[in-house]
């Protein structure tokens, strides 16, 4: 994911919509702002981000203004304890998408090697395949490690 973005990106591309409000009703602070960055994070990517560094401060500086917190207390946000499998849960509620069951990822895994891998066998255009898919089946993509 780039790391800069102008105010014209920004605004296209991360804001919160007006039915996000109530998903945020109930939160505070960096649990307000992590949540906003998840949300907005899988909206766009159709999967959650693997660590909070991988949204860039920039994009982090305008959730914050629209969730109206600082900034700073993105980084208090716990990205391994039990309130962000939650808000995972609460996202893919709230967005139509469910977990990817074995059964799911061994039929994108047939699905790729069938229609992708013969005629595209780089690593970024299969990935990029199976994220496409997956959005497609409105699933949440399994972990797909960099170095797979």
């Amino acid at each position: 994911m780039k790391r800069l973005w102008d105010d014209n990106e920004l605004t296209a591309e991360w804001m919160l919509e007006p039915s996000d409000q109530s998903l945020l009703a109930n939160k505070t602070r960096g649990t307000r702002l992590g949540f906003a960055a998840l949300l907005t994070f899988f909206r766009r990517e159709g999967r959650f981000p693997a660590s909070k560094r991988e949204i860039p401060a920039t994009i982090v500086g305008h959730l914050a203004r629209q969730v109206g917190v600082p900034a700073e207390t993105y980084v208090a946000y716990n990205w391994h304890g039990r309130a962000i499998k939650c808000h995972r849960v609460q996202i893919r509620t709230a967005l139509g998408v469910r977990e990817t069951s074995v059964e799911d990822a061994d039929k994108l895994v047939h699905w790729l090697t069938a229609a992708v891998v013969p005629h595209d066998r780089a690593l970024d255009r299969v990935r990029t395949a199976a994220y496409v898919r997956c959005r497609e089946l409105r699933l949440e993509p399994p972990p797909l490690s960099a170095s797979s």
